[in-house]
């Protein structure tokens, strides 16, 4: 078996043991706090992931590119130093405007925090190629966040502060782990500053930041518009069946994370085409499984699995049917973009892919109600895959005409 798919084998299986305990955790939160509880949930989640995209811009998908190309130890000063100051700058604007859940503010900020530090020393692990460290890192947090869950439920009180302590101490002890499994590449990392690392690093991460930000809301902007259009109990429903579509998506970044790292450090541009072409049908075949066994399990077992209030989750993943598979196929090529530095490809896809979304929400609100939601992703999606396929097959005559 070949290096290269030791490591997507790798990668698939610590995201699906990662997923399986991110979905442990919706289980318990949706049984023992309802729906409402896990609306909460997915805001609190996705109050940090947005700060965390700010934090990006000078950290993230940046480091992987930047980390065989410079000093590892300056990148992470550079890294740190930023993302703190963007972290409370975007939570500052989250407080203002109301977005995050009631009462759980401070948690936030500290949960964001150490999330950007210890995910930014992970990408610099990605960048040097150490898969194994950086798939540790992400299994190794929601496995902690579970059992200390457990933990918080039996022996303090079924809430969801209980939650909150277990998502904290679990970020707090990836933090420790990143900076036992870089301490290596510091060793060996040049002392000598480059005066033109910063101004590289923001322009570099300008697009990947703006593709990612627009990404995120791709993702949650969803959540934040249930919230307001029909309450958090409804916003729970749509979540858990969100995170069954999203245990899909784990098996296509499995696959795409590998061919970034690979394309990052790769000057073949025959070998990054036919590798992105060989891996988005192995990831289109690969999730059209999942998503076969998905809508094939009935309602009632939803129901059975996280609780009575959660009725209609087939449905919804039958409307996500679409979105699951466009993305699979889309994150493919995006990552092919990402890996030759050519961001702004990217971001025109996520901004596209997000403004499809928002009009296509509101204008079958009246209609669909909550089930505009997963029909605006659907439509979103495939609109996104077919531009960067389109955009693939032009680099590709590109190449063709060159040679």
């Amino acid at each position: 078996m070949s290096g290269i798919n030791r490591h997507i084998i790798w990668q698939f299986f610590t995201r699906f043991g990662a997923a399986l305990f991110n979905l442990f955790i919706g289980i318990l939160i949706s049984r023992y706090l309802g729906s409402e509880g896990r609306g909460t949930h997915g805001l609190f989640i996705a109050s940090i992931a947005l700060i965390h995209l700010c934090t990006n811009w000078l950290g993230g998908a940046s480091l992987v590119y930047l980390a065989s190309r410079h000093s590892v130890r300056q990148l992470t000063q550079i890294s740190f130093w930023w993302s703190s100051l963007f972290a409370l700058l975007c939570w500052t604007i989250l407080a203002f405007s109301g977005m995050m859940p009631d009462g759980y503010y401070l948690a936030i900020l500290i949960c964001a925090m150490l999330f950007a530090w210890w995910n930014n020393l992970a990408n610099l692990m990605l960048g040097k190629q150490n898969t194994q460290a950086y798939n540790t890192l992400q299994v190794i947090h929601p496995m902690f966040s579970s059992g200390l869950l457990i933990l918080g439920f039996l022996f303090w009180e079924v809430e969801f502060e209980s939650f909150v302590w277990a998502y904290a101490i679990s970020q707090l002890i990836n933090l420790l782990l990143a900076i036992y499994y870089l301490i290596p590449e510091w060793k060996e990392s040049s002392i000598e500053k480059d005066s033109t690392l910063l101004s590289t690093f923001i322009r570099h991460g300008l697009f990947i930041q703006l593709a990612n930000l627009t990404q995120f809301f791709n993702y949650r902007i969803l959540y934040f518009l249930i919230d307001k259009s029909f309450g958090k109990s409804v916003l729970g429903v749509y979540s858990n069946a969100l995170s069954l579509a999203e245990s899909v998506w784990m098996i296509t970044r499995s696959i795409s994370t590998v061919q970034f790292a690979r394309i990052a450090n790769s000057d073949n541009k025959n070998f990054n085409l036919k590798l992105t072409q060989q891996y988005g049908g192995i990831s289109l075949i690969i999730s059209l499984i999942g998503v076969i066994f998905l809508i094939l399990l009935p309602d009632h077992f939803f129901v059975w699995l996280f609780g009575p209030e959660f009725h209609g989750i087939h449905h919804l993943l039958l409307l996500l049917a679409p979105a699951i598979l466009s993305m699979s196929l889309g994150n493919i090529y995006a990552h092919y973009f990402a890996g030759l530095g050519m961001n702004r490809v990217n971001f025109v896809g996520s901004l596209l892919n997000l403004l499809v979304m928002i009009l296509a929400f509101y204008a079958l609100m009246d209609v669909f109600k909550v089930d505009a939601a997963p029909v605006s992703s659907s439509i979103a999606f495939t609109v996104a895959m077919l531009y960067h396929v389109f955009m693939f097959r032009r680099e590709r005559g590109k190449l063709s005409n060159v040679t």
